[in-house]
């Protein structure tokens, strides 16, 4: 399983989505057999203009949108989202 990240340099959504990716990852370590690629958007914006989203991270499969960020969501909220992400995933 293979997914891609897109991350904007100093994006605190990005780094919220990390540290809760690392804290599932000690939950459930099936979740970190997923590889995922981390594309940053701004050094390859060439790649990212492939892609439609608007709020980073944002992960996608493919060509098919898994998850993206949504700054209204709280620290709880992201954390269940990612958790289905990758629960869907493994």
């Amino acid at each position: 399983m293979e997914l891609i990240l897109f991350e904007y340099p100093g994006c605190p959504y990005c780094r919220q989505a990390e540290r809760i990716m690392d804290e599932l990852i000690s939950e459930h370590p099936e979740y970190g057999k997923v590889k995922i690629d981390i594309i940053d958007e701004v050094e390859h914006s060439e790649i990212a203009d492939q892609y439609n989203y608007y709020y980073t991270p944002c992960f996608f499969q493919g060509k098919k949108k898994l998850y993206e960020a949504d700054p209204s969501w709280s620290e709880d909220v992201v954390k269940e989202k990612l958790d289905q992400m990758f629960r869907k995933l493994v």
